[in-house]
């Protein structure tokens, strides 16, 4: 998290244009608000807490030349693939072999990835719904 900050800090610039960098996240659920699908990312979730080069060797054996890296977060229990070609995508999330993998005991679950980039609660900040708008809270 201190990289992410980090970052977020810098002044970007794109063909003379200032750009606002924001912390985006990655899920499986399509609900959340402001979010987007990403067309070349499929996320796996459900992963054994096994070693992250076993977790990452066995997908990219699986899913070989669909896929160009993975990456592994353990601690989430989640993968993340990068899948360039779209049509691999959709090849990916609709085959039963390929959506039914397994390591050991644990089925994965395969998903599109979305990605959200604004979590706050809207109706949390709206002047005219926000519990600080009452002084004394009755009319809550």
């Amino acid at each position: 998290q201190v990289e992410v900050n980090v970052v977020l800090k810098e002044s970007v610039e794109v063909d003379g244009v200032n750009l606002t960098l924001q912390q985006g996240y990655l899920t499986s659920d399509w609900t959340v608000p402001h979010s987007v699908l990403m067309k070349d990312t499929v996320m796996v979730t459900n992963l054994p807490r096994k070693g992250e080069q076993e977790v990452k060797s066995m997908l990219e054996d699986k899913f070989g030349d669909k896929v160009s890296s993975v990456e592994v977060y353990l601690e989430k229990g989640v993968a993340v693939m990068d899948v360039p070609d779209f049509n691999n995508v959709k090849l990916i999330l609709q085959d039963e072999d390929v959506v039914n993998v397994t390591i050991g005991n644990h089925t994965l679950r395969l998903t599109a990835a979305n990605l959200a980039w604004d979590l706050t609660d809207e109706l949390s900040f709206h002047e005219d719904i926000s519990p600080s708008r009452f002084e004394d809270n009755e009319e809550l």
